[in-house]
């Protein structure tokens, strides 16, 4: 993992997100590209105040310098600092592709009833869109080593092997250990069936020992949180899809018991990665 994307906004969420990236990059020795994607505000006419561009940009790379001095605490890695005007979404994909980013990290802004609440809607975004793996860091949860990995699957969408890499990479840097979780209604969890569509899966991840769990229960996000907090999970990994409950999950359609993803960073794995 060589490089790594940190996608700041200077909230608190984001300078936390940032930690945590730093802290993993020591890790790999890889390189963190601290980035803003800011939009150049329009003049207000009762106040006749007007921002120009380089303005804005003069503004944002004081920011980028302090969170720079703040973060480096936390891990001897090269740090670089870069910013672009735009669409947070799209500038953020188009800045991380540009740097070949492995690993893009940004914040999760609290908690609440819904996922906007929960991810803020740039990460909702991102998690969508993103054809780079995304970690979406909670705002008040610290670097713990991802030793304990969960990866949410509705038994519709197999991850692909060449999707992985990341969190093989992961799993072999910390010595992490596996569980692939499906949950299902009550007796429509076919246990040998999981197995079989995973076998691919399971194979290419043997270093981490995966273990197959097949849940069953009516509320998914509950069978979910209780699996997670009993197991003291502390990374969740999910590919978002057009099918299946998590894209229920990324529309809001079933997240209000979700907050146990205001306590654990998720990784997005895409389920493409446009080729280099």
């Amino acid at each position: 993992m060589k490089n790594i994307f940190i996608a700041t906004d200077f909230s608190e969420a984001s300078l936390n997100a940032a930690k945590y990236a730093v802290a993993l990059a020591g890790h790999f020795n890889s390189t963190i590209f601290l980035f803003n994607a800011y939009q150049t505000p329009v003049s207000i006419p009762e106040s006749y105040i007007f921002f120009t561009v380089e303005q804005v940009g003069e503004e944002v790379m004081m920011l980028l310098e302090k969170e720079e001095k703040i973060i480096s605490r936390y891990g001897m890695v090269p740090i670089e600092k870069c910013m672009a005007e735009g669409n947070p979404v799209n500038t953020i994909l188009s800045e991380a592709t540009k740097r070949k980013a492995d690993l893009i990290v940004c914040g999760m802004k609290g908690s609440g009833k819904i996922l906007k609440r929960i991810f803020g809607s740039t990460a909702t975004d991102l998690a969508r869109q993103t054809n780079i793996p995304l970690i979406i860091v909670p705002e008040n949860t610290p670097f713990h080593l991802p030793d304990n990995i969960a990866f949410a699957s509705d038994n519709k969408t197999i991850p692909g092997v060449q999707n992985i890499l990341t969190l093989k990479q992961i799993g072999t840097q910390f010595n992490s250990k596996l569980s692939v979780v499906s949950v299902a209604d009550d007796g429509a969890n076919d246990s040998f069936e999981f197995r079989e569509k995973f076998t691919d899966f399971i194979e290419a991840l043997q270093s981490m020992k995966p273990s197959l769990e097949a849940l069953e229960g009516s509320d998914i996000p509950a069978v979910l949180e209780k699996y997670i907090k009993d197991h003291a999970v502390n990374l969740i990994v999910l590919i978002p899809h057009e099918h299946g409950f998590l894209s229920g999950i990324f529309g809001g359609s079933i997240t209000k018991h979700m907050s146990f993803l205001s306590d654990v960073p998720v990784l997005i794995l895409p389920e493409k990665r446009d080729e280099a």
